[in-house]
């Protein structure tokens, strides 16, 4: 499931607030070091995606916002780069993917307000 497909009007309020509220800048470092827990294993397919969007920009600012999923206690991890509109949604053991289009333009739309 890609859940940054989903973004249906009142579903679509409750996430931008959540994101809004825990949107914040984090370090290369921090994203490195998060990376080795997310992909213990090197040969995991989104290992490299993860990868490229931090060794291509290391010098950009990133943000990362969390937020639950409705009617659950899982949550969504958005990592996002506001210099090169760029990102990567996470599911913690379940699944990620890459931040679409109209995800990215709401979040560039935050990040400006910070």
């Amino acid at each position: 499931m890609i859940y940054d497909d989903e973004w249906a009007d009142e579903t679509d309020m409750h996430r931008l607030e959540a994101i809004r509220e825990t949107l914040h800048q984090v370090t290369l470092d921090e994203l490195v070091k998060l990376g080795e827990k997310r992909f213990p294993v090197v040969t995991d397919p989104w290992y490299e995606d993860y990868s490229q969007l931090l060794k291509g920009h290391p010098h950009s600012r990133f943000y990362m916002a969390r937020f639950f999923q409705e009617d659950s206690e899982e949550y969504v991890e958005l990592v996002y780069c506001s210099e090169t509109n760029s990102g990567m949604w996470f599911l913690p053991g379940k699944g990620m993917g890459v931040l679409q289009q109209e995800v990215l333009s709401r979040l560039a739309v935050l990040v400006e307000r910070m």
